[in-house]
Formats: C-alpha cells, structure tokens, sequence
C-alpha cells in the first residue's frame, strides 16, 4: 500500500471544536491554459479576476525592455500583473499573477515612479503614515521587486516647532507623485486632511546635495494652486490657506466643509513647462481640468481657470463616481495616454469602468482621443460583481459547461445591480481546452431584473431530470423546471421561472445571497436542497416527496453539519457550496467558498449524516485567494470538475469583482489504490476524545485486515490488526494529540478511508 499524504496544520475556533487542519497545502496551482473566445475573438485575459476599480501603472516587470501594466484594486489590496508580449507601439498584455508576489501589501494607492533615476521602477503607497516608499530591484529570474525605504516625514514646519509630521494622505486619497518644480526630482502633493487645499511635499534631495537614492522632504506649500475644493464641483480659485480664509467657510468654524476624496493627476496639457491638474472627487462623476498659470502670469504655481465638465476631443470625460486619472503609456508608442476608472468601489459602473483615451498628439502637448471605456474588461469574463461559478454538461456531449451568474452589473439610471446568466459551451478537443460564449444573457433572464444571480442545477422535483435554480441576493430561489423529456437530452428550461415553496408553502428563503446546491445528503435516493447564505452556515432542505414531478421540501435547520465559512466572524461568512469530487482520491467533500475569499473543505457528510458535526480539512484550501491582507472581503464561489478531460481536476472561482480565476490540479494526492465507490468508513463520534468506533458499509473484513492511522504529516501513528468482531470495531485513541487524522483500513485487495478529528 502507498499511501502520499501533504497536510499541515493550523488552529482556528468552530464552535465546540478547537482543532482543524490545511491539509494538503498547495493541490491547486493558478493557471490560464484554457482557452475562451467570444465572438470569434480570444478573451485573451479571460482568468484574471474581473476588474471594477483599478490603479494603473506601468513598468517593466521582467527586465526585457518592454513596460508591462501593473493595476491596484484598493478595496481588496489586490495586485494585478500584465507581462507585454507584443512589441512597441503593438502591445499583447497576458495575465500573469506570479510577478505580484513580488510587491509588498499596499493600502490605498500604488504609484511606480523611479524617484532615484536609476531607471529601475521604485513604489509608493499608502503604508502607516501617509507615503511610504519602497526602493525597486530585479532579482536574479529578472523580476521586479522591491524592498522598504521609509515613511516620508518633514520637520521644517516651524508652526509645530521642528516636529516631524507625515507627508499627510487622506485614506482612499491617490496622491500626486511628479517633478512639479523640474528640479530633477519627484515630490508629492495631497490634499489636507479637510480635503480643501493641496499640500506640496518637495523633495529636497537636489536642493541639499543628497545621494539620489535619498528623499528628503520640507513642506513648501500647503496651498498648492492657490485653489479649494470645497463641496462643489467647482474649484474656489485665487486663494490661501490661512485661518481667516478658513473661518469664513466655517461660519466662524474650522469645521471640516468637504467630505474629502479627491484623486488628482498632473499634467502638463498645454506644453508650457508647468503642471495642470485633472482633479477627480468623490462626489462627482466628472474630472475638472484646472489650468496652471505659473509659466504665463506669476512665479508660483496658481490655478487660474477651471472647466467642471472637461471634454477632450468630443467626449466628456467622467465615469461612474470619483473619477481617478492615470497618466501612463497604454499602447506602448513611447507617449503617455490617459486612463480613468472609478476610485470608488461602492455603486459604481463595474463593467464600463477603464476608459482608455488615447494620445495621438505629444508626450509634451497631449491630446487625448477616446478610446473604449472596456479596456482589458472586453478581454476577461466578467459579470460586473459577485460571480458565481457553476460547472454542467449542458449540451450531453461528455464535457462540463461554464455558467457564471453574479450579483449584477451596476445600472448607472437606477444605481441597481441587475443580474445575468452567461453561459460558455466547452469546446475542448484532446490537448486543447477551450470555451466558447454562446450568450451573455442566457435564457433572457435580464428581463426579470433579478437582484443577484447563484446557480443551482439538479433534479428538483423527482423525475430524473435535471431543474434550474436561481438564488438571489434577497435570499429566496427561483426555479424553472426541465420539461424535456429525458435526462440524456439538452435541458428545455424555457417555462417561467416561480418561487421555490417548502412544504408548508413558506418561500424557500436564508437571510440573503443564497446560493442553491441540489445535492443527495441523507442517501436515500432522492435530492435534497442546501443553501448557501450570508451567515455563513448552510440550509438544509430535506426532499419529503418520492413522487415523480412533484416539489416537496422540508425546512430541516439552517447549520447542517455546524460548518460554516469564515469561523471567526460568528454572524457573516458568504458560505457558497460545492459538493463532489476535486481530486484524484475520488473523495467527494464539501468545499465552501467565504467573504474572506478562503475556501473551506469539510467532510463527515458522505454516509448520509444530516444530524452530526461535519469535520473540517482545510480553512483555506490550497491558499486560495488567500492573501492575508486586512479586507478580508474578496469573496469566493468555486466550482470544480475534470474540464479538459485529462483526469486532473479544475477549479473555477469567482469573486466580488464579477471575474473568474482559473486553478488546475497540480498535486496528485491520497491514497493510490483502487477506491470502492460508496464503500467508506463512517467514524462516530467524530469529533472522538477517547475512543473510535468504525462502522462498515458494505465492507468485508478478511483474516488479515487490518487500521491504519496517519498524523497530518502523513506518519503512521497506529496500527491494528485481527479483529475479534469485525463489524464491530473499536479503536482507543485517547493518547493521541488533539489534531486531525486519517484513518485507512485494508481489507484484501480493497481500502477504505476517512478523516476524523480527536479533540480534548
């Protein structure tokens, strides 16, 4: 017998239990093999997340002369990396999430700007104390990193009498990172904390004779431009920021007079050697263009007209909700474009959300010319927000099916997110996975204006074939029955979709964004209904009616098995369920997706228990999407089948940005025998403090049979054999140390198995 175990262990709190395990470490590897076209055109970027908010960078990540995309999505500290394989002025950026390893966790904003002009990009983001810097290197594969310099502070405001301050940044704030006295050297500017003036942090380091790889930095103006903004979309121009001026906006107050949230981005528009603003609030849809006078009126730096509705080239530039700009080389011609998406990731366009104008005129007097306001999004799968992955042999052709349901697009009329099915067909061929868009609105769902979209797919109502269910953000489910006629034929799902009843007539509900699962869980036959929800735990509908084409459900509790995802957060979680294999033992588990992004694999269910503790493997499967970073919101959906046909398993999960990310099997796990299709162990009590009791499904014990269990190091720590009443079979386990374990028995030429968890 061989027997190749990976499991690590680590501790976290689920109710009465007090042990758990990550058991396999990394199973599933991130991958982008599998090809999607739409339209006779490749989504050459298909599996990288979906994109609703990003920042935008460019820089060479590789080290081969050609600048890739680097894009930040603030709300989840996510990082996203485009290696370019095109060539200058045409280039081919692919996913590639292995170079975002490299970059450090980053609140708020990232800006690469090379501050030490040794042309090796350097990073700038939020940190603890409003800027902090990290110098770049390549490392020895040519990949671009970074390693912490320091917080920015200065010290020669003489009002705080030389105490060091930060180079203040209001949270959410993107700061402005340019040579704005054209000494050679980046500054930094951001507004205050009131969200009125701009500050001006100058980097001294020409000014006082320091090494280039050095920022020194002395407050030179806090009100750069001589502007304000207050709470209107118009700038107050021609201004100071003394008291005076501030108690006059305050009624004799200095109370704050702006909600704050502004994103500027400088640029020279006109050619005359000083910098414009493009300034974009959270207020406003807009960007104001502010024009600089320094050069033709004055020596300093002073705003001295403004256009609140800036159009460029014919198109008014504004996007869904605090607008942010980025000034970077989109298409590679060696002249910056612009870029403009939503800095606000709350109710905002989540589709439409990269405008790319493109500049046909100089990098010196820019004009920008609309492009798309799809930039790379036309590339991806992406359901606007909140997508939910399922995998289904549509077509009975042998292969699985992608359908992806999701919270919805945003509607910028009604600020509502309205749902959608979109469905690929599989149209892989031996060596060559692929999947094809058939429709983005499978079966005209839009029309029903669904508030959120999860996707169910079994056989509901006892007659062998397979039903449509819909679960949606209020937590009710929708279905629509196959009509026809035989389970070997393509589903006829065209009647109107109805509420799902119970038993008693009650709408078949959790507290929201539910999420169906038909699913066997007693064994007797017949499906039951489970329910993702927002607590967290799963609902469990236990099917009462054998009778062919009939509906009968009954509400049995709303904590099957006490498994929840996100254990530490008692009343959230976003549970999202999978049940079925995922890997080559053969085992089904229950995984279940989380609002931490985490995946949580259970087990204990397969012999029909509906009424036990269901023990838990693994609190974040395979690390996926699991980046340790404070969010702790990125969301998670999976859905897991053998898509190529290669006898490795894929795993497709979705995420709050409406996008998907692909896993593919990289570890062949478990124990390599034979496996006897429903013939496994059922350990009780399981959690077990003392002793265990195995009992034997259809399992013939032989002379020689004999169990074995396994730490989760994959050790041996106890071996039995010869059994005086075989089917009654009791192991003493009291010595061994609280964690969880795999118990094997041999019998013959067969094995049987299953986890069990010994507590306190």
């Amino acid at each position: 017998m061989k027997i190749i175990i990976y499991l690590s262990l680590c501790c976290f709190c689920l109710l009465t239990l007090d042990v758990s395990a990550q058991f396999q470490g990394h199973v599933y590897l991130e991958d982008s093999s599998i090809i999607v076209n739409a339209a006779g055109k490749q989504k050459t970027l298909a599996w990288c997340g979906g994109l609703n908010n990003p920042q935008f960078s460019a820089a060479d990540l590789n080290h081969d002369g050609l600048n890739d995309l680097v894009l930040f999505q603030k709300d989840q500290y996510e990082v996203l990396t485009f290696i370019n394989y095109g060539t200058a002025g045409n280039p081919d950026y692919r996913y590639r999430p292995s170079y975002a390893k490299n970059f450090p966790v980053c609140n708020d904003y990232l800006v690469l700007k090379d501050y030490n002009r040794d042309s090796v990009p350097d990073l700038f983001q939020r940190g603890v104390a409003g800027i902090s810097a990290y110098r770049g290197y390549y490392n020895s594969s040519n990949e671009l990193c970074f390693t912490f310099y320091k917080d920015l502070y200065y010290n020669n405001n003489s009002k705080f009498h030389g105490a060091s301050l930060n180079a203040y940044v209001n949270p959410g704030d993107i700061p402005a990172i340019v040579d704005v006295d054209n000494d050679g050297d980046l500054d930094f500017l951001a507004y205050d904390v009131d969200g009125i003036f701009m500050s001006w942090f100058q980097n001294a380091q020409v000014e006082t004779g320091a090494p280039k790889d050095s920022i020194i930095v002395k407050v030179r103006d806090q009100c750069w431009g001589k502007m304000a903004q207050l709470a209107l979309r118009t700038h107050t121009l021609n201004q100071s920021c003394d008291n005076s001026y501030l108690l006059k906006l305050g009624s004799g107050s200095t109370a704050k007079v702006t909600d704050g949230g502004n994103s500027p981005c400088l640029i020279d528009m006109d050619g005359d050697g000083d910098y414009d603003v493009l300034d974009g609030h959270r207020a406003f849809n807009t960007i104001v263009y502010l024009k600089n006078g320094r050069i033709e009126y004055s020596s300093k730096d002073s705003m001295v007209s403004q256009d609140t509705t800036w159009t460029t080239l014919g198109d008014t530039v504004q996007i869904a909700q605090w607008a942010g700009a980025f000034h970077c080389d989109i298409n590679q011609d060696g002249i910056r474009d612009l870029i403009l998406t939503p800095n606000s990731y709350a109710a905002s366009e989540d589709y439409k959300c990269i405008k790319y104008y493109k500049n046909i005129g100089t990098d010196k007097v820019p004009s920008f010319q609309y492009q798309s306001d799809t930039f790379l999004v036309e590339n991806a799968i992406d359901a606007g927000s909140g997508s939910y992955p399922f995998l289904y042999d549509y077509n009975k052709d042998g292969k699985p099916d992608l359908f992806v349901g999701s919270k919805g697009y945003y509607e910028k009329s009604t600020g509502q997110y309205i749902s959608r099915i979109l469905y690929f067909q599989n149209t892989s061929t031996p060596g060559n996975p692929s999947f094809s868009l058939i429709t983005n609105d499978f079966l005209g769902l839009s029309i029903k204006r669904y508030k959120g979209i999860s996707i169910g797919i079994g056989d509901i109502d006892n007659d062998g074939m397979d039903d449509l269910l819909l679960g949606h953000v209020d937590g009710t489910v929708d279905y629509i029955l196959n009509t026809v006629g035989s389970s070997t034929s393509q589903p006829n799902w065209s009647t109107f979709p109805q509420n799902l009843l119970d038993a008693v007539g009650a709408k078949v509900q959790t507290s929201a964004y539910s999420v169906p699962l038909v699913y066997d869980m007693n064994k007797d036959g017949h499906n039951d209904l489970i329910l993702g929800d927002q607590t967290g735990y799963i609902y469990y509908y236990q099917n009462v009616s054998f009778a062919s084409g009939t509906i009968n459900l009954r509400y049995t509790n709303n904590q099957l098995g006490l498994a929840k995802s996100d254990p530490s957060k008692p009343y959230t979680g976003y549970s999202t369920p999978f049940i079925g294999k995922m890997d080559n033992t053969g085992i089904e588990y229950l995984m279940m997706g989380s609002r931490s992004g985490r995946i949580f694999r259970y087990t204990g269910f397969q012999a029909g228990y509906t009424s036990v503790t269901y023990p838990i493997m693994d609190s974040s499967y395979s690390y996926i999407l699991d980046y340790g970073n404070p969010a702790n919101s990125y969301m998670s959906a999976p859905a897991i089948a053998d898509i190529d046909g290669d006898g490795k398993y894929e795993m497709i999960v979705g995420n709050v940005y409406g996008g998907l990310f692909l896993y593919k099997q990289a570890l062949i796990l478990g124990i390599e025998e034979t496996q006897v299709p429903n013939k496994r162990l059922l350990l009780f009590p399981n959690p077990a403090k003392n002793d265990l009791n195995i009992a034997l499904d259809q399992v013939r014990i032989d002379k020689d049979a004999s169990v074995s269990i396994y730490n989760n190091m994959g050790q041996l720590v106890m071996l039995q054999q010869g059994f005086a009443d075989p089917l009654n079979i009791k192991l003493d386990i009291s010595q061994l140390p609280v964690s969880v374990y795999l118990c094997v028995l041999k019998s013959g030429n067969e094995q049987y198995n299953s986890v069990f968890v010994k507590k306190n």
